[in-house]
């Protein structure tokens, strides 16, 4: 297997989400808690209701503002979450300023068993696969504070739906400062769609402590008119649905990226995706191709503009099945990076690199022969060491913008490295064996 895919895995963000729940249960500056007022409650559990509904999205945002210690403070937090009932898929969204604190951005997905993180600038998108199950993401609706006695107002249409809309102060909080919110719920299901809270900070400020005025909004909207929740542009699928062997091992999936180990044969690999994977719409490119010995081979096949790849390696007794996606919609649009001059001026691949399909920054190996092309890759053969190809890559492409992600030796003889740049990586097979060495370069998005 391969350990960097282990060590980088990220855990589920959707847990950060707990931190949120401390918002709630702080006591904030200037609102002491008191005695409870001696009616009966409007609304003592805000978040009923919401399991009756078919989707929604509810956005929650809050701000602090005042000095602590007589030093300015401000705390911006907002946080979004989008669910789809039927499919349990549901998508986060929170970002936070705190004077003297890092920014928090926080951006995930929760399709299936499969969990993405995107970036603050949308450039990157990341997934895996866990069958365990996934924490409960704490809703904003439970962020809200419960309501024991308000004044109604009347009834309102608020973000398409009927409610009746309520006024309270700090009674019907239970709190001894001063503080003013409204409320409206749905009529029926008595669900919270809107709400509101305003906590002014004191009156006469000290320039002593936390002094701090809040204002608090809530709002639920998309109700029953979510029919999914869709992947963004960019991101890459993760391999949920490219099946694996019966037997497989320490079996991994990510985005465009499937790995395990069998005890079955390569033949008997190679057999279960003839048959499998054309019931899925895939068709095969052609045979596999052997790259030094039977049990280190490629499958390539293809649906619509995708290109998968499968590689077959074997190595301490067991066979490791390794599956790339490769989609040109989702390949970064700007332009290749110029190549590093050689560092072996007068020397040039045998294998004409432009015939290879690889981009300007993926170099073929100087004196390199028997150029094999694949939908996402090539491969070619040298008489050098495996040390000296993996040391020319080493030297080779940081210059051109790729990053080491891992090298491994599975096996004498065999080195694979994994490098990674903007959308984009390159997994480099090197292996040895009756005196030649094969290089395999393959491209994959990330």
């Amino acid at each position: 297997m391969n350990p960097f895919i282990s060590a980088h895995r990220k855990p589920l963000l959707f847990a950060l989400l707990a931190l949120l729940l401390a918002l709630s249960a702080c006591t904030l500056p200037g609102s002491q808690p008191g005695a409870s007022a001696n009616t009966t409650n409007l609304l003592p559990e805000p978040s009923l209701g919401l399991d009756g509904l078919q989707s929604y999205h509810a956005v929650y945002a809050m701000t602090l503002q005042g000095t602590v210690d007589g030093k300015p403070y401000d705390r911006q937090s907002h946080l979004e979450t989008s669910f789809v009932t039927q499919s349990n898929d549901e998508q986060l969204l929170w970002q936070e300023q705190q004077t003297g604190s890092a920014d928090i951005f926080q951006h995930s997905l929760r399709l299936g068993s499969a969990v993405y993180t995107l970036s603050q600038d949308g450039q990157d998108c990341w997934g895996e696969y866990d069958d365990q199950p996934v924490e409960a993401v704490p809703q904003p609706v439970s962020l809200l504070l419960p309501v024991s006695q308000a004044s109604q107002v009347g009834t309102e249409t608020v973000n398409g739906v009927t409610t009746l809309h309520y006024q309270f102060t700090q009674a019907g909080l239970s709190l001894t400062a001063s503080a003013s919110g409204e409320v409206w719920l749905a009529q029926p299901g008595g669900y919270v769609v809107k709400y509101t809270l305003s906590i002014p900070g004191p009156a006469n400020p000290t320039g002593s402590g936390a002094e701090i005025a809040e204002t608090l909004s809530y709002d639920l909207t998309g109700i029953n008119a979510i029919d999914q929740i869709a992947l963004p542009a960019g991101c890459i699928p993760v391999l949920v649905d490219i099946p694996a062997m019966a037997d497989a091992q320490d079996l991994y999936r990510s985005s465009g990226y499937m790995d395990y180990t069998t005890p079955s044969e390569a033949a008997q690999v190679i057999d279960f995706y003839n048959q499998s994977l054309p019931a899925l719409g895939w068709t095969l490119v052609e045979p596999p191709f052997s790259m030094s010995q039977p049990d280190s081979q490629t499958i390539n096949y293809t649906h619509g503009d995708q290109d998968l790849t499968i590689l077959l390696n074997k190595a301490d007794g067991s066979l490791e099945v390794t599956a790339l996606l490769y989609d040109p919609a989702l390949m970064p649009q700007e332009p290749a990076p110029t190549p590093a001059a050689s560092p072996t001026p007068g020397i040039r691949p045998t294998a004409d690199g432009s015939q290879s399909g690889l981009p300007a920054d993926v170099p073929l190996y100087p004196g390199a022969t028997d150029l094999h092309t694949l939908p996402n890759g090539a491969s070619v053969s040298t008489s050098d060491s495996v040390d000296a190809v993996a040391t020319f890559y080493q030297e080779q492409l940081p210059p051109l913008g790729w990053s080491l992600l891992n090298e491994l030796k599975p096996s004498a003889g065999n080195i694979d490295q994994t490098w990674t740049i903007t959308g984009r990586m390159l997994t480099i097979v090197i292996q040895e064996q009756d005196g030649k060495t094969t290089i395999m370069l393959m491209l994959t998005n990330q």
